[in-house]
């Protein structure tokens, strides 16, 4: 395995729910489980959504990566 670089220990490491302080790792460590398919799924896993923005600032974010998650593997099996 390769290592990671700065940018991509960075980007990981990225806060997605501002509310909650959830990475991005948190989010797409969550995408490689089988029941998780959706932005809903995405906040009932890791918890994004649910501070007191109500899922306003990440989801948008969540969505996107559930967007390249289904671009590069088949998200519908």
């Amino acid at each position: 395995m390769c290592p990671l670089s700065i940018k991509e220990i960075k980007e990981r490491r990225r806060i997605v729910c501002i509310c909650r302080a959830i990475p991005m790792f948190r989010i797409r460590d969550a995408l490689r489980l089988p029941d998780c398919r959706t932005v809903e799924d995405v906040n009932r896993i890791t918890g994004c959504g649910r501070g007191d923005c109500g899922g306003k600032r990440c989801r948008p974010v969540i969505e996107e990566v559930l967007q390249e998650a289904s671009q590069s593997i088949d998200l519908t099996s």
